[in-house]
């Protein structure tokens, strides 16, 4: 027989139980066995939250790592679940500025005073920005906690332009003759957008009407990192001279410089 009682202790102290056992046979002897129960104050539960970037400045489509440190300091925590978080939001796999295709949130099981969880994420940068990344712990009781706020800048990548290979062909020709002149655009290091192309004669824009003239000038190539566009005008000889003739790419990115070529 294994009898069993819940004790619910209404004060802190030190306490002996007896548990007796006695028979309602007048010729059996009882017996009896003692235990000490100490009951102390409870201990509150505390979690202790820390996080660490390895990189607190990229470029977008790079990454950095976010590893988070969680501890039970004191108490019972029990199954703890750890979220990466950025500006109040969940790091998802994709739809937000800052992603990660790494589990999230991450489950700590059965956390008890002096256990230690490590967890990490790959963070890759989306969109530019400046963004407040931190780790976020909590359990099913309400217990939680963050660590401090660490700053995530995510800078732009900007393509850079090259003008190549420009043809003039044939380079003279007689007044009212027409030559065919061609160029190739290069996008490297990032996207450039949407690219304007413009021929220029000695700096201005050759027109339908001039010293050469063109029946169309601006032409237009939307170029991603590692891009090319060839383009090609048909100009006519309206004057006699020598002429400087450019070829300028000029991106919708303010901060992508215009690049150009030239020959005569």
């Amino acid at each position: 027989c294994n009898p069993s009682w819940i004790v619910t202790p209404a004060s802190v102290g030190e306490y002996y139980i007896d548990f007796l056992a006695e028979s309602d046979t007048y010729d059996i002897q009882n017996d009896s066995e003692n235990l000490c129960v100490n009951v102390t104050e409870d201990v509150p539960s505390i979690l202790k939250v820390y996080a660490e970037l390895d990189r607190t400045q990229i470029y977008q489509n790079e990454t950095s790592n976010l590893t988070g440190l969680i501890t039970c300091e004191s108490g019972w925590c029990g199954d703890v679940w750890v979220y990466a978080k950025y500006n109040d939001g969940t790091i998802q796999s994709a739809g937000t500025n800052i992603t990660t295709e790494d589990e999230n949130p991450v489950l700590c099981s059965a956390m008890n005073q002096g256990d230690s969880c490590s967890v990490q994420w790959s963070l890759t940068g989306e969109v530019s920005g400046s963004y407040d990344i931190y780790v976020l712990a909590s359990n099913n009781s309400g217990l939680s906690n963050s660590s401090d706020t660490l700053t995530l800048t995510v800078l732009k990548k900007t393509g850079s332009l090259s003008v190549t290979n420009l043809n003039i062909e044939p380079a003279i020709i007689d007044i009212s003759q027409e030559t065919n002149i061609s160029a190739t655009v290069n996008c490297t290091d990032g996207s450039c957008g949407e690219v304007g192309i413009y021929i220029k004669s000695d700096g201005k824009d050759i027109e339908t009407t001039g010293n050469l003239s063109t029946d169309y000038n601006r032409q237009v190539c939307f170029l991603d990192e590692g891009d090319s566009c060839r383009v090609y005008w048909i100009v006519k000889g309206n004057s006699p001279g020598s002429y400087q003739i450019s070829v300028v790419a000029d991106s919708d990115d303010p901060d992508i410089e215009n690049a150009s070529s030239s020959d005569t």
